[in-house]
């Protein structure tokens, strides 16, 4: 049996659907975004266990470009150093190419 919380005024209240968005031609709708990764020097000790062995340092990061066609749900990804106008814009035209 199932126990309803009533203890609030918004449970009462049916959940309204959720509204997604949807186009009908591929490539009328592309959605872009970007994600920043670290890369290390070596294994830390979260993989090999051994906390002795020192702490890794960073190396830097690379931008993960993803860019997703709204209507076929295509995904391109691609590991890119920087986050630059013209590697962005470099991403995106091979993105729909």
């Amino acid at each position: 049996m199932k126990t309803l919380v009533l203890g609030r005024l918004r449970n009462l209240k049916p959940k309204s659907p959720v509204q997604r968005y949807q186009w009908e031609k591929p490539g009328d709708m592309i959605h872009v975004d970007t994600k920043q990764r670290a890369r290390f020097e070596r294994v830390g000790h979260s993989i090999t266990g051994d906390r002795r062995q020192g702490c890794s340092r960073g190396a830097g990061y690379e931008k993960v470009h993803v860019a997703i066609d709204v209507a076929t749900r295509f995904a391109d990804v691609e590991m890119i150093p920087d986050e630059q106008k013209a590697t962005t814009v470099g991403f995106l035209a091979r993105a729909v190419g």
